[in-house]
């Protein structure tokens, strides 16, 4: 008996960047997926013992939407 598969995946856009100069990069990032609204994901520590999302925040500007730090 054949048997039939099927499915759908969505992927979406997306692009690691680990550099010294990443942050300052992110607008263009944004623009070259097409984005237009970042939505800011990570851990409780990184946002309570850094300054590294709220320098998210400020390279992103009014794209940055949404936080959510409860990733475990």
């Amino acid at each position: 008996v054949a048997q039939s598969l099927t499915y759908s995946y969505n992927s979406v856009a997306q692009e690691v960047v680990c550099a010294e100069d990443a942050i300052s990069g992110l607008p263009g990032i944004v623009d070259r997926l097409g984005g237009t609204r970042v939505m800011v994901v990570c851990g409780p520590s990184i946002l309570g013992e850094s300054d590294v999302v709220t320098r998210v925040q400020a390279a992103l500007g009014d794209r940055c939407v949404g936080l959510f730090s409860g990733v475990a």
